[in-house]
């Protein structure tokens, strides 16, 4: 599934960003992505799914960020709508 998610993000313009161990560890971030445009997003390992966090212009509901878990491929259907508003 996580192989789904990285190439839905690539092919939707977004960049990987390297990956900083201090993050990993402290904060669970799995990797991370932007579209060098002011989005960018965060994917998070879950138990059962991948949780995604989308930050910048046109994700934000006020302070805080528009969340995503993908779980299957209806999930990322989801994803894909979000990415292309």
């Amino acid at each position: 599934m996580i192989q789904d998610i990285y190439k839905l993000l690539i092919s939707s313009g977004y960049k990987p960003l390297p990956s900083h161990k201090s993050n990993s560890i402290r904060l669970g971030i799995h990797r991370s992505f932007d579209d060098g445009d002011n989005k960018y997003i965060e994917i998070y390992k879950e138990k059962e799914c991948y949780a995604l966090l989308l930050f910048g212009d046109g994700f934000m509901n006020g302070y805080f960020p528009t969340s995503i878990d993908v779980f299957d491929f209806d999930d990322l259907e989801l994803l894909e709508k979000k990415l292309n508003q």
